[in-house]
C-alpha cells in the first residue's frame, strides 16, 4: 500500500514493434522502414533496396492473408434469412438448420502499366518487385505491361518467377524514349477487354513524355471503364509539372 505508481505519458512511441519475414527471426524495425521509404530512391543503397524487397513481399503476403480471412470468415457467419426460411417450411416453420450465405468469388482483378524509360532508371526494379508481388496476391486476375514506347506484356515472366534483370533486358530502353501515347493506343486496340467494371488499374511512371502526345483520351477511355484507377508517380513532387511532365 506504501507503493505509488506512476504513469509515463509518451507523445509517440520510442521504438515500434518489430516485423517478422519468413526464414527470419527479426526483421526491420517499423521506425527505420519509415525513414527508409522517405528517401528518394537515386539514394538507396543496395543493401537498402534489399531491405524494401523484403518489405514489399512480406506486407504483400500479409494482404493476401488477411484478404482470404475476410472472404472465409464473412461467409461462414453470414446467415441466408431468406434460404433458413424456406428451408424451415419443411419442419413446420422450425429452423432445425440455419442456412449460411455461401461465398462470393472475388471478381477484382488488377491491371498495372510501368514505365520503364531511361528517366525512370532509379525505380524501374523496385517497381518490378512490387508488380511481382501484385500477381502473387491476386493470382490469375493480375496483367503486367511495360513500356517505353511499346507495350509488353510481362505477366508471364511474373507467373515462371524470372529475374527482375532478365524482364529489363527484355525490353529495349536504349535509343527510345518515353511515349506514353502509343503504348496506351496500343493497349486500347488489342487488350481493352481486359478491363471491367471490376479492375482496379495502376499507372507507374515519372510521366515525362518528350513533348510526344500525352495519350489523355486513352487513358480517360481506361479509367471510365475501370473500377478505380491509381497514378504511382515515381518523380519527386516538386518536379512535377516542369519541362516535359504531363502530370
Amino acid at each position: 500500500q506504501s507503493l505509488t505508481s506512476v504513469a509515463v505519458v509518451k507523445s509517440h512511441s520510442q521504438k515500434h514493434r518489430s516485423l517478422f519475414l519468413p526464414g527470419h527471426q527479426v526483421s526491420i524495425n517499423d521506425l527505420e522502414m519509415s525513414d527508409l521509404l522517405n528517401q528518394p530512391l537515386e539514394m538507396l543503397s543496395k543493401d537498402d533496396f534489399t531491405k524494401l524487397k523484403d518489405y514489399l513481399r512480406e506486407h504483400a503476403q500479409q494482404f493476401r492473408t488477411r484478404l482470404d480471412r475476410y472472404l472465409r470468415t464473412t461467409a461462414h457467419h453470414r446467415i441466408d434469412f431468406p434460404l433458413t426460411c424456406q428451408k424451415a417450411c419443411a419442419t413446420d416453420g422450425i429452423p432445425i438448420r440455419l442456412e449460411k450465405v455461401k461465398p462470393k468469388k472475388q471478381k477484382t482483378s488488377l491491371v498495372m502499366f510501368l514505365d520503364v524509360s531511361g528517366s525512370c532508371h532509379n525505380a524501374s526494379a523496385m517497381m518490378l518487385q512490387f508488380m511481382g508481388c501484385m500477381v502473387e496476391v491476386f493470382g490469375g486476375g493480375c496483367h503486367c505491361f511495360a513500356f517505353v514506347d511499346h507495350l509488353y506484356d510481362v505477366t508471364d515472366a511474373f507467373i515462371n518467377q524470372e529475374e527482375i534483370s532478365s524482364i529489363l533486358s527484355c525490353i529495349p530502353t536504349k535509343g527510345v524514349y518515353s511515349n506514353y501515347e502509343l503504348p496506351l493506343r496500343q493497349f486500347c486496340d488489342e487488350s481493352l477487354s481486359l478491363i471491367t467494371k471490376d479492375t482496379i488499374v495502376i499507372f507507374i511512371g515519372d510521366m515525362r513524355n518528350n513533348q510526344n502526345p500525352t495519350g489523355e483520351e486513352m487513358m480517360k477511355s481506361i479509367c471510365r471503364k475501370a473500377k478505380n484507377a491509381y497514378m504511382i508517380n515515381t518523380e519527386e513532387e516538386r518536379y512535377w509539372n516542369t519541362g516535359d511532365s504531363i502530370v
